[in-house]
C-alpha cells in the first residue's frame, strides 16, 4: 500500500504552525498543507494547484509558490493566506521563489541556466543579483537581505559552493562549500548548518547569533568541517538533517523516510 509522503517542512514565526509539501500517493499531484500544533488539525492550501516549491511570507499574509506553468514550464505565483483574493502569477520561468522585505527572490531559467534575480511582488522590477549562473537557490536571511545560493567555481575542475548575495545588490559573501546547508531560525537567533558527508557521517549544527548578526565568524577554509562550528561558542550538534527550526534547537521538525515493501507469493508452473 502507497502512502502520501509529507516533505519541505515550514514552520510559522510563533512556532504553532507546521506548513509542508503532501505527494499523492496515486498520482503526480502535490498540494500544500499547513498542521494546527495547538488544534491538531490540517488544513490544504492552494487546492488547484500542484506545488513544486512555495515560501511563506514573514507575516502569514501571503504564500509565494512554485507551479508548472504553460508548455510544462514551472512558473512563480502568489495567493493570499486568507483566500480572499484569487492567487496571480507573479513570474514565468522560475523555479524557486522566496520573500525578502518587500520583494521577492526567484531563481529564474534563462535558456539552460538559472540566475538569482529580484522581482517586485507583482512582478516588475526584474533585477539578476549575479551575472553568473547558479545552480541551487537556499533561505533568504531573516532580515532580508541576503540569499544564500550555490554557484559553480572553477578551481580544479567544476566545484560549487555556496554563498550568501545580498538582496540590494553587492558583493556576494562566500560561506561554504557544496556539501554544506545553511539556514537560519524564523527570529534569526539561531544558524542550523547541514553539512553531508555520507557514509552517515551527515551532521546539523545549531550555532546562536547575537542580536544583529546574520552570519557567525568561521573560518572559511574550515567551513565545510564539523569541528570548525563546534568550535563556535554555543555550537551544538543537532540529530537530524536539513531540520526546519523552531525557536530554539530543541525543538525542530525533520523529514523522516521510510521504505515499506511487500512480500507476495507467486505460484511457479511446473
Amino acid at each position: 500500500m502507497r502512502r502520501a509522503s509529507g516533505y519541505a517542512p515550514q514552520i510559522s514565526a510563533d512556532a504553532t504552525r507546521v506548513y509542508y509539501l503532501l505527494r499523492s500517493p496515486v498520482s503526480a499531484s502535490v498540494t500544500l498543507s499547513v498542521f494546527d500544533l495547538r488544534s491538531n488539525k490540517t488544513s490544504e492550501l492552494l487546492a488547484d494547484f500542484s506545488v513544486l516549491t512555495y515560501d511563506i511570507s514573514p507575516d502569514e499574509t501571503s504564500i509565494a509558490f512554485i507551479t508548472t506553468g504553460r508548455n510544462g514550464v514551472p512558473a512563480a505565483w502568489m495567493a493570499a493566506l486568507d483566500r480572499r483574493s484569487p492567487p496571480r502569477l507573479v513570474a514565468e520561468a522560475a523555479s524557486k521563489v522566496a520573500f525578502a522585505g518587500e520583494h521577492l527572490v526567484i531563481s529564474s531559467l534563462e535558456g539552460h541556466m538559472n540566475f538569482v534575480t529580484r522581482i517586485g511582488q507583482d512582478g516588475t522590477n526584474r533585477t539578476r543579483l549575479l551575472e553568473t549562473p547558479i545552480t541551487d537557490m537556499g533561505q533568504v536571511s531573516p532580515d532580508g537581505r541576503w540569499i544564500v545560493v550555490g554557484t559553480s567555481v572553477a578551481r580544479e575542475g567544476a566545484n560549487v559552493q555556496n554563498v550568501a548575495v545580498p538582496v540590494a545588490g553587492g558583493t556576494p559573501r562566500k560561506l561554504c562549500g557544496a556539501t554544506c546547508f545553511p539556514t537560519w531560525s524564523a527570529d534569526g537567533r539561531w544558524m542550523y548548518v547541514t553539512l553531508l558527508r555520507g557514509s552517515g557521517l551527515d551532521e546539523s549544527i545549531a550555532v546562536p547569533l547575537a542580536p544583529g548578526v546574520v552570519f557567525p565568524d568561521v573560518p572559511l577554509a574550515g567551513a565545510d568541517s564539523p569541528a570548525a562550528w563546534l568550535a563556535l561558542p554555543g555550537a551544538r550538534r543537532i540529530d537530524h538533517i536539513r531540520i526546519a527550526p523552531m525557536r530554539d534547537p530543541s525543538s525542530y521538525v525533520f523529514t523522516k523516510q521510510d521504505e515499506l515493501r511487500n512480500l507476495f507469493r507467486v505460484p511457479i508452473p511446473r
